[in-house]
């Protein structure tokens, strides 16, 4: 099967399916927590919120908006990172690396992203940054259940570490792992220290 190879072929093939998946699984969490929100505020839990202040129509359409926003910048990243593997600059994660290599990169990429998260939030604090880059997340004051996305600015970054990391961290030996085939035995003779 005959695959496009340029950006535009790309987003063709590609950009509704991922725009329909990453949006769908949004709504769907974001709607299951305005459903469950809903639902408490009937209760005796009600005494329990935080503020008195009730989301307007305004706010619901604006973090709707951003968020909508927000999937089309990933879905730009999507297809750069399918553009880079398709050119052989990024290669796809085949397989395992067992328990042990996998358990290593996933700790990894959440110390990773949790250190870039925060220092780039206190970034985005700087006066000069805050107006062009971070003001609109600050207008929510009571949150929806869309706000979860409704950075878009912020979505552009996390968008280029995530396309950054994938290219360093397709291959584990650009994290300083070294992940033996343990189909050669010698590279698993040699992983051994033996």
């Amino acid at each position: 099967m005959e695959y496009a190879t340029t950006f535009l072929g790309i987003a063709q093939e590609k950009a509704l399916h991922v725009f329909a998946f990453d949006f769908g699984r949004y709504a769907i969490a974001a709607s299951l927590i305005a459903g469950l929100v809903w639902i408490l505020k009937r209760t005796p839990w009600r005494t329990r919120q935080i503020q008195k202040r009730t989301a307007t129509a305004s706010d619901f359409r604006r973090e709707f908006l951003a968020s909508a926003r927000t999937v089309l910048v990933y879905v730009v990243v999507s297809i750069l990172v399918i553009w880079a593997i398709r050119h052989g600059y990024m290669r796809e994660m085949e397989g395992s690396y067992g328990l042990a290599g996998n358990l290593g990169m996933i700790v990894a990429i959440i110390v990773a992203h949790d250190a870039y998260f925060y220092w780039s939030h206190r970034a985005m604090h700087h006066p000069r940054l805050f107006k062009h880059f971070h003001r609109f997340h600050h207008r929510t004051i009571t949150p929806t259940a869309w706000a979860a996305y409704s950075c878009p600015s912020r979505s552009i970054c996390d968008g280029a570490l995530h396309a950054g990391l994938a290219v360093f961290c397709a291959d584990p030996r650009n994290c300083g792992l070294h992940i033996p085939d343990h189909h050669d035995p010698a590279q698993l003779h040699g992983a051994c220290g033996a």
